[in-house]
């Protein structure tokens, strides 16, 4: 959509728990040290910059609405429209992360305060997303080793050998809630939508572990886990748990650990009590949640799924130079919902909105 920088900038630290006054704060911090004179015009440079507008598109051509009015504004109104951050064509949303419009969370989130800049930050990312990609392509045959062929085999044959229709995507970190929707985006749009692959089950733990739990023990055994850890927590927000020595109970065995201790204590345990119980599972873990090791995580995901899309055998008949198409990367099953969608609105353009949504109320009103 189009976006006021100022709104982009707020939504992303408001994500953060900050507000754009905090950042106005550490900007002149970082760029002027208190200069009096200084921080006048810089506050006035950058009220005047998020007066501008950041124009997202799907494709920088005629089609996309968004890209004829970012001309429009060029032309017509005479403003340099600040930034297009187009998604390349050919890339679907879910798996756009590192596309200029992926790109832009990852920049207005730097932490001034650890010295980043929205430069270093992005490069730290795309690092992360071509150090992935190097990983795997020297994987080979037996590339095992490498983590998303390693994770593709396991859950082809869950599914394939053991008839495991559902993946439980179990990271142990409630900020990583979002990654396994993610996961529930790329698996669903990519295999699915071929009419293969698994259920999703998009978890965060230990949240979630007193009710799953019951059900994938006593339950049907449809599901294969994948626990993903967090090897090292943020050291100011990792509480030191105290109070066992004056309550006694359980907090006396947790005196003096950290809150990450406990929380892995729970992973490693929840994990041993599958296996044991003849639940197939596997771990991933990331040393701690920075910037690269999260963009290498995803990105290990992204190719996952392709892996296992070609596990799958999802592509065209080869033409005549030999040339297929991979399927994993195509969508069509969600055209039928879009064309239905447009019908209706063709419909409800030829009625008087007003009276329609007068009637609907009244036949509410009746029923109630």
């Amino acid at each position: 959509g189009l976006y006021d920088q100022g709104k982009i900038t707020r939504y992303g630290l408001k994500k953060l728990g900050l507000k754009l006054s905090d950042l106005k704060k550490v900007t002149l911090r970082y760029e002027v040290a208190g200069n009096k004179k200084g921080e006048k015009q810089l506050v006035e440079e950058t009220t005047y910059r998020t007066g501008r507008f950041f124009v997202f598109t799907t494709g920088q051509n005629e089609k996309s609405a968004l890209y004829n009015y970012a001309r429009m504004i060029e032309t017509q109104v005479g403003d340099k429209v600040y930034g297009m951050l187009p998604v390349p064509e050919g890339t679907g949303g879910r798996f756009s992360f590192a596309t200029p419009v992926g790109m832009l969370a990852m920049g207005i989130t730097a932490d001034a305060n650890k010295g980043e800049t929205a430069k270093s930050r992005i490069e730290e990312v795309l690092r992360a997303v071509a150090d992935a990609r190097e990983e795997v392509l020297s994987g080979g045959v037996e590339g095992d080793a490498v983590v998303p062929f390693a994770i593709a085999r396991a859950n082809y044959i869950a599914e394939s050998e053991h008839g495991l229709q559902t993946l439980a995507v179990y990271p142990f970190s409630n900020l990583m809630q979002e990654f396994s929707n993610l996961m529930l985006q790329l698996s669903t749009e990519s295999l699915q939508e071929n009419g293969q692959g698994q259920n999703i089950l998009a978890l965060v733990g230990p949240a979630r572990n007193h009710s799953v739990v019951n059900g994938w023990v006593n339950g049907p055994r449809d599901k294969i886990v994948a626990f993903i850890q967090v090897g090292k927590f943020n050291q100011q927000k990792d509480g030191l748990i105290t109070g066992g020595r004056i309550f006694g109970g359980d907090l006396t065995s947790l005196e003096g650990l950290r809150q990450s201790d406990v929380q892995n204590a729970s992973l490693e345990g929840t994990l041993e009590d599958m296996i044991e119980k003849g639940i197939p599972a596997y771990k991933i873990t990331i040393p701690e949640l920075t910037p690269y090791y999260l963009a290498k995580l995803i990105a290990y995901f992204q190719h996952e799924v392709a892996i296992e899309g070609q596990l799958r055998g999802l592509r065209s008949s080869a033409d005549k130079e030999g040339l297929y198409v991979d399927l994993t990367y195509l969508q069509s099953a969600v055209e039928g919902y879009k064309n239905k969608t447009r019908a209706h609105l063709a419909i409800l353009k030829d009625f008087d909105l007003t009276i329609a949504h007068g009637k609907i109320i009244e036949g509410l009103e009746s029923s109630i």
